[in-house]
């Protein structure tokens, strides 16, 4: 006998992969914005948002939620969350185009190879302290909230860095890879 599924984490499952119209117009809209690009690591958590994975989150966290989620473990709205997610990406060239970003504004997120894996519309920009996050991201913090550790690029940088939050929706421009 077949149980049924869990319910997501949150209640619903995310899916903000987008496919055919919406696809090809996120796509032609990604070529008139700024363009920050992001390291494999980040192509892999956009990934895990755009797939559910991280159900219930549609995007990287603000500022309130990371700060919530690295001292409690869990969310703003008491959903159960290990895992801090700033958006903070390095660089000299994605570091100008971060400080000419508003809240409100929209760019467009590439890989190495300038394939756009997703368009982030910024709902926050702060300024992110690398070293406090990894000094309060402890396993003593998380394992007393929540029962799990993981372990966070946060734990690997130290100095101040501009993050943003936002939404994001995934894979808007890159070209499949099976079919070139």
């Amino acid at each position: 006998m077949r149980e049924a599924a869990a319910d997501p984490l949150g209640g619903a499952l995310v899916d903000r992969l987008l496919a055919g119209e919406a696809r090809e117009a996120a796509r032609e809209r990604a070529a008139g914005l700024p363009t920050i690009m992001i390291d494999h690591e980040a192509e892999i958590a956009l990934e895990m948002i755009a797939t559910g994975v991280f159900s219930p989150l549609t995007g990287s966290l603000t500022f309130e939620e990371n700060e919530s989620v690295l001292t409690v473990g869990r969310l703003p709205d008491e959903t159960p969350w290990p895992l801090p997610l700033s958006f903070a990406p390095a660089g000299r060239l994605n570091a100008r185009v971060l400080r000419g970003l508003q809240e409100g504004d929209e760019v467009a997120l590439i890989d190495r190879h300038g394939d756009v894996v997703a368009l982030h519309g910024v709902t926050q920009l702060y300024h992110l302290d690398r070293a406090a996050r990894a000094r309060g991201f402890s396993a003593p913090t998380i394992l007393r909230s929540i029962r799990v550790w993981r372990p966070s690029s946060v734990a690997r940088a130290s100095g101040p860095w501009r993050a943003l939050s936002g939404c994001c929706a995934g894979r808007a421009g890159a070209p499949s890879r099976t079919t070139g």
